[in-house]
């Protein structure tokens, strides 16, 4: 008899067959939430240590890729910390001034903001000289008035602690003296 788990998603995966001397198969079903693809990606990395991140599900053959933010969020699930790690460090090192509103002020970003808040803050601080003066920037806002008021009040309040933070990092900063912040 061989066993065979099956997730709610359509990932299967065989195992060793069970101790006892029935003949029958079985099929063991556990629910999760996440697509196949997210899972697949999970356990793929978990068997090679490689993980693929990108927009689409196209990957490379064989290795799957999925969104870094997705994978992190399910890493952060499984408490899977280097998973977590490649995940943000890839975000981070993403990151462009086209993006960095999205990225700071999302919705990933307001949920996860424990872990990825003092990274996402350096990230911010990077990029707002240039930011505020981008056409970005006032579309991210704007569109963000269009939204429903209850993350726009989030996004309100994490936009004035960046600012407060941002006031003190500037404070800290004398380029004259070669001192800097990053």
């Amino acid at each position: 008899m061989l066993t065979i788990i099956v997730f709610n998603s359509g990932f299967s995966e065989r195992s060793v067959p069970p101790l006892d001397s029935s003949n029958q198969s079985r099929r063991l079903v556990i629910r999760s939430p996440e697509p196949f693809e997210l899972l697949y990606a999970t356990i793929y990395y978990l068997y090679t240590d490689k993980v693929l991140f990108g927009a689409d599900d196209t990957g490379t053959p064989g290795m799957p890729s999925c969104e870094a933010e997705k994978l992190f969020a399910i890493a952060h699930r499984l408490d899977m910390s280097k998973l977590m790690e490649k995940a943000l460090n890839f975000l981070i090192e993403t990151c462009t001034i086209e993006n960095v509103m999205a990225r700071v002020f999302g919705e990933f970003a307001l949920t996860h903001d424990e872990l990825v808040g003092p990274s996402y803050t350096i990230m911010f601080h990077r990029y707002w000289p240039r930011v505020k003066a981008s056409k970005e920037f006032e579309e991210y806002f704007l569109a963000i008035e269009e939204e429903d008021q209850d993350r726009g009040v989030a996004v309100n309040r994490r936009f004035r602690e960046l600012m407060r933070s941002y006031r003190y990092v500037e404070a800290c900063t004398c380029p004259e003296a070669g001192v800097e912040y990053f």
